[in-house]
């Protein structure tokens, strides 16, 4: 069978992750293999330019409508009302958001008008992440979509599924035609927590598109100097949206403790979010403000710039699926520290090509960075090796062959 050249992903999303900037290297990589691509999301306008910036000129983007209660807890959450009164609004705004099942459905269905015959494809994070994927789906399979896939990118938040989450389950799985976990870890989840159906859910590990190796040391020198880093600064890089699940403050404790060991050290955070305020108010209480470089969001060429540059990697989540900035950093051949939750441990093996330590714990967190600079032949050796299981098991051409092998009827 051949696979329908028409090829429609969803996003729905206001920040720019990992989960983000996986969907866009698809986009890229199935237009240069020839698929007409087109990319479906919400976002303001700012978010829409951010977009356009990393995709091919030649990818349309539509911008679609409907009704989200993410968008309305944002906003609740950014105001100025009282901590009690936000709790409840946010509270009610979610159970409300079943409501939005139905009409969200009939506003997809106009939105894919046109699209019998084509591959939808849903790629939004976690599942569900954004409800509006619920819809999504029905609304592809009345709309006459050959397939629909899902991909999946993170793990599933709530421990205890509500009744109605259950019944939405039910519909989405019989709309959708294969789960795409990027992770061993998050099939079983969805299988056993989720109760979606095993013989349904693909795993489909994903990878950068440019996985480029360091740049040269003239190039990484004087970027260092261009960003405040002196040449003989210590240098550790972080890649994550600011939340709470992310780990910054476990990771700006664990930097605390170990500038006191190594004072010629920064620490680089590259991402923005909404607890990003307050983690630069710790590094002021910790007394490393001067040592925290908050780049804010980068281009992907200046995010590999700072990677390149950088001595080590640390990835200090709580709650992770497969950390697409983790993937890239080993790719640059980056020793890395990471916390041993979620699907990492399917890419990182302790000692072998990073180490691994518990989530939460930042002593345990200090302790392995300070090993890897204590140590450089063992960071030198985990970065080669990390590198060398990318190439042999993660490139992107490992990861759009398989989607597009997927994607046929």
């Amino acid at each position: 069978m051949t696979a329908p050249r028409k090829i429609i992903l969803f996003m729905e999303s206001q920040q720019h992750g990992g989960a983000e900037q996986c969907l866009f290297d698809l986009c890229n990589s199935l237009r240069a293999d020839g698929y007409d691509v087109l990319l479906m999301c919400n976002g303001q306008r700012e978010f829409i330019g951010r977009i356009r910036q990393n995709l091919h000129p030649s990818i349309p983007v539509r911008s679609v409508f409907f009704f989200s209660a993410n968008g309305l807890v944002n906003r609740i959450l950014h105001s100025r009302l009282p901590e009690s009164a936000k709790l409840l609004m946010r509270a009610g705004l979610f159970g409300f958001r079943y409501l939005f099942y139905l009409p969200n459905t009939l506003l997809f269905l106009i939105h894919l008008r046109g699209s019998r015959g084509s591959v939808l494809h849903l790629m939004n994070g976690g599942y569900p992440a954004a409800f509006s994927c619920h819809s999504a789906a029905l609304a592809g399979r009345l709309a006459g979509a050959k397939k629909i896939l899902f991909s999946v990118l993170n793990t599933p938040f709530a421990r205890q599924v509500p009744l109605l989450d259950r019944l939405l389950d039910a519909l989405t799985s019989r709309s959708v035609d294969l789960f795409l976990p990027d992770a061993k870890y998050l099939g079983e989840e969805l299988r056993s927590l989720r109760g979606l159906p095993p013989e349904k859910i693909q795993v489909v590990y994903t990878a950068p598109r440019r996985p480029d190796a360091r740049i040269g040391k003239l190039d990484s020198a004087e970027f260092r100097r261009e960003n405040g880093v002196a040449g003989g600064d210590y240098l550790i890089c972080d890649v994550a949206v600011f939340e709470l699940v992310k780990g910054h403050r476990e990771l700006v404790e664990a930097f605390a403790q170990f500038s006191k060991a190594v004072p010629a050290s920064k620490l680089v955070l590259l991402g923005d979010g909404k607890t990003k305020a307050g983690i630069e108010e710790l590094c002021r209480q910790a007394g490393v403000s001067e040592r925290v470089i908050f780049a804010g969001f980068c281009p992907q060429e200046t995010v590999r710039q700072w990677l390149c540059a950088s001595d080590l990697f640390v990835c200090p989540s709580i709650r992770e699926g497969l950390p697409y900035s983790l993937i890239e950093a080993m790719f640059a051949g980056l020793p890395v520290v990471s916390t041993s939750v979620g699907g990492i441990p399917e890419l990182v093996e302790h000692e072998k090509n990073g180490l691994l330590v518990p989530p939460g714990d930042a002593g345990a967190l200090a302790g392995a960075m300070l090993r890897m600079h204590d140590d450089p032949k063992l960071a030198a050796r985990l970065g080669d090796s990390g590198k060398l299981r990318m190439k042999e098991e993660f490139s992107i051409q490992h990861m759009v062959r398989r989607i597009e092998e997927l994607y046929e009827l």
